[in-house]
């Protein structure tokens, strides 16, 4: 189910053109994370 999110999030931040880094991307997921799109 986690794998399954991670794959959901990274989808939408590559339609954004922009795929956040592992570390992140596990704070993302912890909620712990501000919700920031970069675009590299």
């Amino acid at each position: 189910a986690e794998y399954m999110k991670s794959y959901n999030k990274i989808r939408i931040h590559g339609s954004l053109g922009y795929i956040p880094p592992s570390e992140f991307y596990q704070r993302t997921l912890e909620g712990t994370a501000k919700p920031l799109i970069v675009k590299l």
